[in-house]
């Protein structure tokens, strides 16, 4: 009979951070199993969304968003599934604290900071989407989406929310994504 890995750990550096401007480094240790290779996948918040297909790295760089229970928890879920030759899995849990970065955006209005994060994040998505990374742009995208979701619809000064720059922005990503495939 196959047995699932032994246990090991999941660290993350930094410990805290902020959506959409901190990467942050997940890596597994002291997983063991003889049924070789050993592949890793991450999995967020309480709903265990995965970040990413199995992989044989036990590292990870990437954004992370706030939590489904942002701002009454910080505290977000990380998970990492490790899977040996065979498909037995073991699973290990630590917290990371993601935050809004509002002193670096020199403001403490909720409704700026979001929607100053958002416009400038959604610049970055056409060029990650050219980049041919879709871990990537899904993580920016899982981000992004995860202050839209913070309260209701912010707008900017000219009138136009948050949530419509993201959307317009989203479809273009997407078509020049699927065109370099």
């Amino acid at each position: 009979t196959n047995s699932a890995p032994t246990i090991g750990i999941v660290n993350v550096v930094p410990s805290t951070g902020y959506v959409l401007t901190t990467e942050f480094t997940l890596k597994t240790t002291k997983f063991i199993d003889d049924d070789l290779p050993l592949y890793y996948r991450y999995l967020i918040d309480s709903t265990k969304e995965p970040l990413d297909r199995f992989t044989k790295s036990n590292i990870k760089k990437t954004l992370l968003p706030l939590t489904m229970n942002h701002p009454l928890t910080k505290e977000l879920l990380i998970t990492v599934q490790v899977r040996d030759r065979f498909g037995a899995s073991s699973y290990a849990e630590t917290s990371v604290t993601v935050d809004l970065p509002i002193s670096s955006i020199g403001s403490n209005d909720t409704n700026t900071v979001v929607t100053a994060i958002v416009q400038n994040a959604t610049k970055d998505l056409k060029k990650i989407a050219g980049n041919g990374d879709p871990s990537t742009v899904l993580s920016t995208m899982r981000s992004i989406t995860s202050l839209l979701n913070t309260n209701n619809d912010y707008k900017d000064d000219s009138g136009s929310s948050s949530r419509h720059h993201f959307y317009q922005l989203r479809g273009l990503c997407q078509l020049e994504y699927l065109m370099k495939m």
